[in-house]
C-alpha cells in the first residue's frame, strides 16, 4: 500500500560545508500531546542542527557578524562563557574557520559537554562549579577586560543573537505553517530565541499571535533557562515583546522531558520539557490554531545525569552537576552597563532559600508566635498566608503575583 503524499515542504538541501547546513530544521506535529482536536502542537526541532542545539544558529550569527565588522583580528582568540551548547556550537564553527576558541565553563557540568568541546578543539577554562553559569560569565568578563587579544561575542548582549532567529527560525516557521500561528512558546535563557522569533511574528501577524515565555521559578535550577527574578536581565531582552510569562518548576521540566520521549519519541534536553509543558497548557486554552514551541537541544549531553532512566524524584534531588547552582552565592554579578528595571533589582540577598516546604512554614509560624506574642498574631498570620501562597506556587509551577510589570502577563 502506497504512503500518502507529504502535506508539507520538507526541509533539507545540499550545502558546501557543515556550517551552511545550520538551520532549516523540521517542524513536527505532536498529536498525542494536543488536548483538543482543533489545536495542533508543533515542535521546531532545533536539536537537528549539526551540533544538536539551537545555539548553532546563534554561534554562526555571532561569528559572521564579528567577521563583517572586522572585530576578529589575526592573532585574536574567541572567548565566551558557556554551560555547554553555545560553546560547543562556537567550537565547531571556529574550528571550521580557523579561529582559536577558549570557553569558560563551570567545572561541574556533565562530562558529555566537556568531551564535545575538547573534540572540537576548544580550550576550556574552568570556573567554580559552586557559582554556576554566573561565575563563568563573571570570569570571562574579567579575562576579556584584562587581555585585548580576546574577542568575546557575549551572546547575552549581542544583537546578532536574536537576529539569527528573526532572519532564520521565524521565517522557516511562518513558511511551513503558511503564517497561521496562534502562539509561540520558548524558554527564557539569553532571550535570543524569544526576542528574534517574537519580533518577527508580531510584525507579520500582530496580536493574532501570542508570544509566551517559559521561565523557571526563582531558585529553580532548570537547565538552560534562567529566572529574571534572580536579578539579571540579559541586555537583549525586551519584555514588551512578550504577551505572557509562565513559571515552571524543575519537576515540570523533568516530567515533560520524559513525556516527550515516551509519548512522541523526541529525545530532548531538559529545557525542552519545560517549554513543552507550557505549550500544552497554552494549547488547552485555545479552541483552534497552531501552537509552536522550540526543542532547544537533544538529550545526548544529559545521558550521564540519569534523567531518562532514574525515577523522577531521584532526578530532582541531583546536585548542581546537572542544574544551575541554587545558592545565593551563585548569583551572577551584573555585567558592565547593565540596566535593571525597577521591579527587577538585585535580589541576591532576598532570594528564598531552597528546601522550605509547608511543614517548615508551620514551624516558623509557631516560633514567630512565641517570639512576637499574641498581639502580633495578625502579622504572623499574614506571613503564613504569604508562605502558603508561595508553597502553592512551588508545586503548581505557576504564579500570578511575582511580577509587577504591567506590560507582560506573568503567571
Amino acid at each position: 500500500m502506497a504512503l500518502p503524499p507529504l502535506q508539507n515542504r520538507p526541509c533539507g538541501g545540499r550545502y558546501g560545508d557543515i556550517v551552511q547546513a545550520i538551520g532549516n530544521t523540521p517542524l513536527v506535529e505532536l498529536k498525542r500531546l494536543s488536548p483538543k482536536p482543533g489545536v495542533r502542537i508543533w515542535a521546531k526541532m532545533e536539536s537537528h542542527n549539526p551540533t544538536g542545539s539551537v545555539k548553532d544558529r546563534v554561534a554562526r550569527a555571532l561569528i559572521e557578524d564579528a567577521e563583517e565588522k572586522g572585530l576578529i583580528k589575526p592573532g585574536m582568540t574567541i572567548l565566551e562563557p558557556t554551560s555547554g551548547n553555545t560553546g560547543i556550537a562556537l567550537a565547531m564553527i571556529a574550528r571550521r574557520k580557523g579561529y582559536p576558541l577558549k570557553v569558560v565553563m563551570p567545572d561541574n557540568v556533565t562530562p558529555e559537554r566537556t568531551q564535545l568541546l575538547k573534540m572540537y578543539g576548544a580550550q576550556i577554562v574552568s570556573s567554580p562549579g559552586s557559582q554556576g553559569s554566573n561565575g563563568a560569565v563573571a570570569m570571562a568578563l574579567e579575562m576579556a577586560e584584562a587581555d585585548a587579544s580576546y574577542y568575546m561575542p557575549y551572546q547575552y548582549g549581542n544583537p546578532a543573537n536574536p537576529r539569527a532567529h528573526y532572519e532564520g527560525t521565524a521565517p522557516e516557521i511562518l513558511e511551513e505553517l503558511d503564517g497561521q500561528i496562534a502562539a509561540f512558546v520558548a524558554g527564557l535563557g539569553t532571550g535570543g530565541t524569544l526576542m528574534g522569533n517574537g519580533r518577527r511574528f508580531k510584525e507579520e501577524l500582530g496580536d493574532a499571535v501570542k508570544i509566551v515565555a517559559a521561565e523557571p521559578m526563582q531558585g529553580e535550577p532548570v537547565q538552560g533557562l534562567r529566572s529574571l527574578d534572580d536579578g539579571f536581565i540579559p541586555p537583549i531582552i525586551d519584555l514588551s515583546v512578550l504577551d505572557r510569562k509562565i513559571f515552571v518548576t524543575n519537576r515540570d521540566a523533568i516530567v515533560w522531558t520524559r513525556r516527550l520521549l515516551d509519548e512522541e519519541g523526541i529525545f530532548a534536553g531538559v529545557s525542552s520539557g519545560a517549554i513543552a509543558s507550557i505549550a500544552v497548557r497554552i494549547a488547552g486554552e485555545l479552541d483552534e490554531g497552531n501552537v509552536v514551541f522550540i526543542v532547544c537541544d537533544d538529550g545526548w549531553k544529559y545521558l550521564s545525569s540519569g534523567i531518562y532512566t532514574l525515577p523522577v524524584d531521584e532526578v530532582e534531588n541531583l546536585d548542581s552537576t546537572v542544574w544551575w547552582c541554587r545558592r545565593r552565592s551563585c548569583r551572577r554579578p551584573h555585567p558592565p552597563n547593565e540596566t535593571l528595571t525597577p521591579t527587577h533589582t538585585d535580589l541576591r540577598e532576598t532570594a528564598p532559600m531552597p528546601g522550605i516546604g509547608f511543614p517548615e512554614l508551620l514551624v516558623i509560624l509557631v516560633i514567630a508566635l512565641i517570639v512576637l506574642g499574641p498581639k502580633r498574631l495578625p502579622e504572623a498570620g499574614r506571613a503564613l498566608g504569604k508562605g502558603m501562597r508561595e508553597f502553592k506556587d512551588s508545586i503548581s509551577g505557576v504564579s500570578d503575583d511575582r511580577d509587577e510589570r504591567p506590560a507582560i502577563k506573568s503567571e
